[in-house]
């Protein structure tokens, strides 16, 4: 398993705050670290894990270990009850781990809930500095993502394709980019294509048939 360089000045932040957000683009390796950390984990996407959560939740606020919840942002009310877990043992730390993907819902959530009671951390793809040579090579053409073909060449470059597709889908409507999928797809491989290029907005916009 390849170290992660931000595991250090999260464990770091943990052991000074009684919470921790560790943000960043799906699949990036979020949960893969969260487990490095921690064995208490829930992913609150899963209807069967918020249960457990809610039925677990006196045992878990009045334990002594680090408990990590996965895509926060699917439970919107989770951060109220955070700060009221936090605010009863304010000066016990180490205590929650928060994963999300970076979304405007989950930054607003925290900010109103939880300021002041949490360390912020970004964790990005594989970088170079967490790489070996062989695997540095193929940074350049499949970029950081460890399922991207960084670690495992075969799944270059449907995995990328994928990818894509599902944020059009999914993700940029959340986060207000409501442009149908296919749409969106177009702008993402325009801009990747005008890479280093004087930006044209209105050329750009013609080639989409939009004002």
């Amino acid at each position: 398993m390849l170290k992660r360089i931000l595991k250090a000045s999260l464990l770091s932040s943990l052991k000074n705050s009684p919470a921790a957000l560790l943000i960043g683009p799906r699949q990036s390796g979020k949960t893969t670290l969260a487990k490095e950390i921690t064995s208490f984990y829930y992913d609150l996407e899963v209807e069967s894990e918020r249960l457990r959560l809610d039925l677990e939740w006196d045992k878990i606020t009045s334990s002594n270990h680090l408990v990590a919840l996965d895509e926060a942002q699917s439970m919107p009310d989770i951060f109220p009850r955070l700060r009221s877990a936090i605010d009863q043992k304010r000066k016990q730390n180490n205590r929650f781990l928060l994963l999300g993907s970076i979304a405007p819902a989950l930054m607003n959530q925290v900010s109103e809930s939880l300021s002041g009671r949490i360390a912020i951390h970004e964790l990005t793809p594989f970088m170079f500095s967490e790489l070996d040579k062989k695997q540095i090579n193929r940074h350049w053409l499949c970029g950081g993502f460890p399922d991207g073909g960084i670690i495992s060449r075969d799944t270059f470059p449907k995995w990328q394709s994928d990818y894509i597709t599902l944020l059009a889908q999914r993700d940029f409507p959340l986060w207000g980019l409501p442009a149908p999928a296919p749409t969106t797809i177009r702008l993402l491989k325009m801009i990747a294509a005008l890479n280093g290029e004087q930006w044209n907005a209105s050329k750009i916009a013609s080639n989409l048939a939009l004002n």
